[in-house]
């Protein structure tokens, strides 16, 4: 057996092979399958995808074969990815002086036929190769040579969307904890605020100036508060992750309770709010907490670009039989049709429709979360003759998944 010589850029080939962090990972199908497809273009009982590792040559994928890995001395892989044409061709391994006595050639799995083709990296790394292997000596087609080419090019890709993924599950988490960091820090002195400023708010010998000031800093904080309540959800949570918390509610004294405590910051803004109950509707399945903050962000929502002296309207009705939808409706300029379908992403300014302060979609992008998470829908329509209203729909009873 003629071991391969090593490569001149072997250090530099090794710190790319383990960038993409897949030796010793579980079985993908994406590999297997290509693995598979190879065996049956070549018509061989035996496909393997290879890394070649300092020492040893580990199996990605294989068919045919139960080992996982074998020495890299024995490799006839680590020939592969020295030829000039990346393919390496080997009709009866016992007439090559390279192989006749591999003990992979004299032993199980009697190897006497191998075609390899090296995976080459966009740095032009050769990481290993895909290769077909047979028991009996035999021809290797031009046919069968593009097949096999074509299929080293495919796990190539599967090589760079596996390291992109990678790096981006790494970004998510860093940012995840980056994110609860920040929440953390900015939870407890944003409680003291809120509770300092409402117990200043209960002198009876406070001007009528200094009060309608000090209201408008506590409503600035419980925007704040807000705002970190959806930044906590839509940065470090998703829609399987939503801790949806059900219990039987009577879903019109929960609207009630939401007006009760927006009404105050919308009658500052010279704005009315009009409710609407359909009668029929009693008590439903939900997390109480979320479905107060999905009417609340909602409303804050239709304050911001309502007009003063409008209307914002807040409905609560019956949809036949299975369904139940909220609607808030305001009358500012409207969502542009264009617009609709990306509004509830994060991070998506609504400041084209002219609100008193800039948004940036986290409370929209939570309320879609949330109602998602409760197997419902929620949608953006026009509000004729002007403005917009904004529908969360829920079913009457929740599916298992929700």
């Amino acid at each position: 057996m003629v071991a391969a010589p090593t490569p001149p850029n072997e250090e530099e080939r090794l710190r790319t092979l383990y960038s993409y962090e897949i030796l010793d990972t579980m079985e993908e199908q994406s590999f297997d399958d290509v693995c598979r497809l190879a065996a049956g273009l070549c018509q061989t009982p035996i496909a393997l995808i290879s890394l070649l590792d300092r020492s040893r040559q580990w199996f990605k994928a294989r068919v045919g074969l139960d080992i996982r890995e074998t020495s890299r001395d024995h490799s006839f892989c680590a020939h592969a990815i020295l030829e000039d044409e990346r393919i390496l061709v080997v009709p009866d391994a016992r007439r090559d002086a390279r192989f006749s006595d591999d003990p992979l050639v004299l032993t199980s799995p009697h190897v006497r036929f191998y075609a390899g083709v090296a995976l080459e990296v966009p740095d032009g790394s050769r990481l290993g190769t895909i290769c077909v292997i047979d028991h009996v000596a035999r021809e290797f087609t031009a046919e069968q040579r593009e097949h096999l080419r074509a299929l080293a090019r495919q796990v190539g890709v599967l090589l760079e969307l596996r390291r992109a993924q990678s790096r981006m599950m790494r970004v998510l988490q860093q940012r995840e904890r980056l994110a609860r960091f920040v929440i953390h820090d900015l939870n407890n002195p944003l409680a003291a605020l809120i509770l300092n400023s409402e117990a200043i708010l209960r002198d009876e010998h406070m001007s009528e100036d200094t009060r309608r000031e000090l209201e408008q800093i506590c409503d600035q904080l419980l925007y704040v508060n807000r705002l970190v309540k959806n930044f906590q959800d839509v940065a470090v949570s998703d829609v399987d992750a939503l801790p949806v918390r059900r219990r039987e509610v009577r879903v019109r004294d929960l609207v009630e309770r939401v007006l009760h405590r927006v009404r105050p910051s919308a009658l500052r803004l010279g704005i009315e709010l009009t409710p609407v109950f359909d009668g029929e509707l009693g008590r439903v399945s939900v997390d109480p907490d979320l479905l107060e903050r999905i009417l609340e962000n909602l409303i804050h929502n239709a304050l911001a670009f309502a007009p003063q002296g409008s209307a914002v309207g807040v409905e609560l009705t019956r949809r036949g039989r299975e369904q139940w939808r909220l609607a808030v409706r305001d009358q500012g300029r409207g969502v542009p049709e264009e617009d609709r379908a990306q509004i509830f992403e994060p991070h998506v300014s609504n400041g084209a429709r002219r609100a008193r302060s800039t948004t940036r979609g986290l409370g929209l992008a939570f309320c879609r979360m949330a109602v998602e998470a409760h197997g419902g829908q929620i949608w953006v329509e026009p509000n004729l003759p002007q403005g917009s209203t904004f529908v969360a729909e829920f079913p009457e009873r929740p599916t298992p998944d929700a």
